[in-house]
């Protein structure tokens, strides 16, 4: 094996385990009957991952050529219906009135969407994960895991954003797995096949679900994830299927309940955080208060609040979750802070036009979108 194509015994056994021990294309185990061979590029002999005899040869019989995949997909598509590869997402639930019960709920992870292809982390838009580091440890692993990455420690969407988003950088990170999505059956069928699965990854963790059997436990385990810091909940039915697009709320397949909502929005301008210098003064309550007259108000050397404009072409400014390592290095390059994206939260109830309470999350890169 070694002369042939290049790797040992030892280095076929670790890479069969990174796989999972199945193929990395049909996901048929290892078996007696179905043994995994190297594949290798034959340009260029570099070993690729391990095939079962049916995959190894129909790449061969198409000459390791991608457009003859991609057409011969294409015409699957077209033919036989088959979804295009998008990652699940949530539909929003105002009420627990709308939920259908028992569902299984896991928290709502406020990081970075990733999902395995190909070998390959992806963002929710299908494009590479920007940071090598954050790619080349999750290259090859389990196809077709879904789940978020997490920066342990971080206070902010902004720092997890920051580290992992970045082409540079080597930081510490998790991957919190939620799904298979080359798994067949529904959601509960897909999480023993995940279980099943040996992540051998020390940054990978598998999220599992909690049976919630009515609203009264729905709301229990949503106060349980807001206090550990979670940005709310996210609930499946046991047998709905991975959806390649945005479940309804009728399908129930994945849906999120969250008393904020996010919302993104672009920097136009920005504001100096104002030290207020005014004399102190007694109320008749014997409270200290301070005048707010223009001359006492002192530019602080930091940013105050940025201005933003949504989609729909209505701004305001988001002033508060900026903390002070974020005003400073903003205030450093205000000059080039137009035109970034802007994640944010607010409460959508009694909003006339700008969003009520909004609260800066992060700068978001537009492969997270």
């Amino acid at each position: 094996m070694k002369y042939q194509y290049g790797i040992t015994p030892l280095e076929y056994d670790k890479m069969s385990r990174l796989q999972g021990n199945v193929c990395a294309i049909c996901r048929e185990p290892n078996s007696r009957n179905r043994f995994l061979g190297v594949d290798h590029c034959h340009a260029t002999k570099k070993v690729r991952g391990l095939l079962c005899d049916t995959c190894n040869t129909t790449l061969g019989k198409f000459h390791d050529d991608p457009e003859r995949f991609l057409r011969a997909a294409e015409y699957l598509e077209r033919n036989v219906g088959g979804p295009a590869m998008r990652p699940m997402l949530a539909g929003k639930i105002a009420s627990v009135d709308e939920v259908c019960f028992p569902v299984y709920c896991t928290p709502k992870l406020d990081g970075i969407r990733c999902l395995i292809l190909g070998g390959e982390a992806v963002s929710r838009k299908l494009k590479a994960i920007p940071n090598r580091h954050v790619a080349d440890a999750l290259f090859l692993g389990v196809e077709g895991c879904d789940g978020e990455l997490m920066v342990p420690g971080a206070t902010n969407f902004g720092e997890t954003s920051s580290a992992i988003m970045s082409r540079d950088g080597t930081p510490v990170f998790e991957y919190h797995v939620f799904d298979l999505f080359t798994a067949p059956g529904g959601y509960l069928e897909r999480m023993e096949v995940l279980k099943a699965i040996p992540l051998l990854r020390e940054s990978l963790r598998l999220v599992l679900p909690v049976e919630i059997k009515d609203a009264t436990e729905l709301d229990a385990y949503e106060k349980r994830c807001l206090g550990e810091g979670h940005e709310g909940v996210m609930l499946r039915s046991p047998d709905g299927p991975y959806k390649h697009g945005r479940s309804t709320v009728r399908e129930g397949y994945l849906l999120k309940l969250k008393r904020f909502e996010d919302d993104e929005a672009v920097v136009i301008g920005y504001e100096e955080l104002q030290r207020n210098e005014n004399a102190a003064e007694k109320d008749a309550l014997g409270h200290t208060k301070r005048s707010k007259a223009k001359a006492g108000m002192v530019g602080g050397g930091t940013l105050g609040k940025l201005i933003v404009r949504r989609a729909d072409g209505v701004e305001f400014a988001i002033g508060s979750g900026l903390d002070d390592a974020t005003r400073t290095r903003a205030w450093a390059e205000r000059d080039s802070l137009a035109g970034r994206l802007v994640k944010y939260k607010h409460l959508p109830h009694g909003a006339q036009e700008a969003p009520r309470h909004p609260i800066f999350l992060g700068f978001r890169h537009a492969d997270d979108v």
